[in-house]
């Protein structure tokens, strides 16, 4: 059991590497779309348009399963049927672009199929389940894309249904949750508390403020150890 829960937090942590992934590129998808219209002047109705010429270019390249919600996709993964290692590259690539230049659409099932994808490849890699992995891979998305670990354990626990499996998919939910620090698909997200005692920040504001900052005694630790490595350069 201890060599499966150990595979399983791996997976909740490539899933929380994932995340941070699918979050910053559909943060700079947005940020570039909206930057292209300010500096040209454009009529927002465009970005819309431009986002459609560029993804009807890529589907030339990017297999037709990441197209949509790409749910057989995700049913397949949660089955155990093998998955691209870089399948997550092409659906969070899609979702950011759809968002990003103005297009209405979820964000949720989007983590699901990466999520599934993703836990799926890298569990033969492990040497678990590939069912397993894609549970694990599914909930660790959600827990740290949406800062929802709660949420994601009880998602696992229907996935699974048992002790044993809840076990896993918490370990994962968690570590995923952990790693990622304070980023989020939904930047509106009000901070409660800081995740970690080396950084300070004001509760009850959004995350998009990033008003995160070191704590002080991370500061002095810094200092010390930045003192101690001129003082070793001096002797040298």
């Amino acid at each position: 059991m201890l060599y499966h829960i150990i595979r399983t937090v791996i997976i909740g942590i490539i899933g929380d590497v994932v995340a941070w992934f699918f979050v910053t590129l559909v943060q700079l998808s947005r940020q570039g779309f909206d930057r292209l219209r300010r500096q040209f002047n454009l009529w927002p109705p465009l970005m819309p348009l431009l986002g459609g010429i560029i993804l009807a270019l890529l589907i030339l390249v990017i297999p037709t399963d990441y197209l949509g919600l790409s749910l057989p996709l995700m049913d397949g993964a949660l089955a155990g049927h093998a998955m691209p290692y870089l399948g997550f590259l092409w659906k969070s690539l899609l979702v950011a672009i759809t968002l990003g230049s103005g297009f209405y659409g979820g964000i949720v099932t989007p983590q699901f199929v990466i999520g599934a994808v993703t836990g799926t490849a890298f569990a033969y890699l492990l040497g678990i389940s590939p069912a397993l992995g894609g549970a694990t891979g599914l909930v660790s998305v959600v827990a740290a894309a949406s800062n929802a670990p709660i949420a994601a354990i009880l998602m696992g626990v229907e996935l699974f249904g048992q002790m044993t499996g809840t076990i896993y998919v918490t370990g994962a939910s968690i570590a995923a949750y952990l790693v990622i620090g304070h980023r989020s698909v939904y930047p509106d997200q009000l901070v409660a508390f800081s995740k970690t005692s080396w950084l300070v920040t004001q509760s009850g504001l959004p995350l998009s403020l990033d008003t995160f900052h070191l704590s002080y005694g991370l500061r002095r630790w810094i200092n010390r150890q930045r003192s101690r490595y001129q003082r070793a350069r001096k002797l040298r």
